[in-house]
């Protein structure tokens, strides 16, 4: 731009300069006449008044000759000075504009000339930038709302997300990874920061995987290992990355999250922890009951072939009735112990229908009179319905294989923020101070599972009155 200012400064004053130049020139060739023409004057001195005066006439009408060409050359020059520079100046204004960003500068094209014809293409020129812009304009504000899009995930997600440069041994992390883990939040680690935080139990494991994936050029990496917080425990992590390559197969960087799964795992294995209790529960029942009815059933055969092959008639027909009354006791507990290894109507069905095919199920087959009364309709949070039914399944069993009670009554009902759930037997019943002191009838199980539920219970039994059991639990135990 200066360049050419500076150019159209030069011309100016070459154009002014050369016109100033002819002037003088015919400054001069008029002073050459005028001294000729004193010169003859002065030869003849009869004529030099007369001469002076006409030179001074030739001298008045010379001098305004030149300045009236003098003034129309000054305006010539002016005028080709401006219809030279003023194309060029506006070119220079146009190219300023757009340099600043004004891309709806055009020039007019008043000529043909080179002037024209550079004005043509320095308009075409800023079409192509507008078209251009406009794309490019289109495609930041596009990225601009992915970026937007990617950071609101990023904000939102309670995942440790990280941005593993390999080739510097730096990781970038997310807020995600300090408000999982507790560590200040600045940002960016050397690698070597992640790896001393894996348990140790893990780390080889964990190292040895991922230096396999890098040499193998695996393109994902998943993989699972406990995570030291920043208040010393360990968190069960699952670690997912995608690992970027160059052409060489260098790995550069790997992207991807650390999720926690402790409460999942903690869940898992509260749940393997319940069933290997479960299943134990279930082998001390067939040692206690089943299998000991069982090897009473063997005497009691044997006996009574010993006593058939005495010849005591009498002896064998009460032995065959024990046998009978002992088989039918098995009978009884095989179906509770059957039925409790598939509770899936619990799952499908409810609370309420859960309880009802159980009656139906074995309490009715067994010959007890069974009944359930039901005062709600709404669904019961999972745990509520799973506590209150093993419960009512620890007391029925009681009920049936103890108490030898031939009628049983069910209640479920729920309030507001309450359900209640009630059973009660006309069995033959028990001491309450012998059962507090000793235990036993499945009464800690009960006890147990009604604190877990943040519930409260009451049992009331006397010898031959029957039991009535009685469980209250909330149905949000914060509350």
């Amino acid at each position: 731009m200066l360049r050419i200012r500076t150019l159209l400064n030069q011309l100016s004053t070459r154009l002014i300069l050369g016109a100033f130049a002819f002037l003088l020139a015919l400054t001069g060739a008029v002073m050459l006449v005028v001294r000729d023409s004193l010169q003859f004057a002065a030869q003849d001195t009869g004529a030099q008044g007369l001469a002076e005066t006409n030179v001074n006439d030739i001298l008045q009408a010379t001098l305004l000759t030149i300045g009236y060409f003098a003034v129309l050359a000054i305006i010539g020059v002016i005028i080709a000075s401006r219809a030279l520079t003023n194309p060029i100046q506006r070119l220079v204004e146009g190219t300023r504009s757009i340099a600043a960003g004004d891309l709806n500068v055009r020039i007019p094209v008043k000529s043909n000339d080179e002037l024209g014809v550079l004005a043509d293409s320095f308009n075409k020129m800023a079409d192509t930038l507008q078209t251009r812009n406009s794309d490019l304009v289109k495609a930041n504000k596009s990225l601009s709302e992915r970026e937007a899009h990617l950071r609101l995930i990023t904000d939102v997600t309670t995942d440790a997300i990280y941005d593993w440069n390999i080739v510097a041994g730096k990781t970038v992390w997310n807020d995600g990874y300090y408000k999982l883990f507790g560590y200040p939040s600045d940002g960016i680690h050397e690698h070597q920061w992640w790896r001393d935080r894996i348990h140790p139990e893990d780390r080889e494991r964990t190292i040895t995987r991922l230096d396999a994936a890098l040499q193998a050029r695996e393109e994902y990496l998943s993989y699972e290992f406990r995570y030291r917080r920043a208040d010393g425990s360990y968190a069960h992590v699952i670690d997912r990355g995608f690992i970027f390559y160059a052409e060489d197969g260098t790995p550069l960087r790997e992207v991807g999250a650390m999720i926690d799964v402790t409460d999942r795992v903690i869940l898992t294995e509260a749940q393997a922890q319940a069933a290997l209790e479960e299943r134990q529960r279930l082998a001390r029942e067939l040692h206690d009951s089943v299998t000991q009815s069982l090897y009473s059933l063997t005497l009691l055969a044997e006996a009574s072939r010993r006593t058939a092959a005495a010849g005591d008639v009498d002896k064998v027909v009460g032995n065959i009735a024990r046998l009978g009354e002992t088989a039918q006791q098995a009978l009884k507990e095989m179906r509770l112990l059957v039925y409790e290894l598939r509770p899936l109507a619990l799952e499908q069905a409810g609370l309420a229908e859960a309880l009802q095919h159980r009656l139906d199920a074995v309490e009715k087959r067994a010959g007890v009179e069974a009944q359930l009364r039901v005062s709600f309709d709404a669904e019961l949070p999972p745990h509520i319905e799973n506590g209150l039914y093993r419960i009512a399944q620890e007391a029925l069993n009681n009920s049936l294989k103890h108490a030898e009670a031939t009628k049983v009554f069910v209640a479920l009902k729920a309030e507001a923020r309450h359900v209640e759930l009630e059973i009660v037997d006309n069995g033959k019943g028990f001491n309450m101070g012998a059962i507090q002191d000793q235990g036993g009838l499945g009464m800690v199980s009960i006890r147990e599972r009604v604190e877990a539920l943040h519930g409260e219970y009451s049992i009331t039994s006397k010898p031959n009155e029957g039991t009535q059991i009685w469980v209250r639990a909330p149905l949000d135990p914060a509350a």
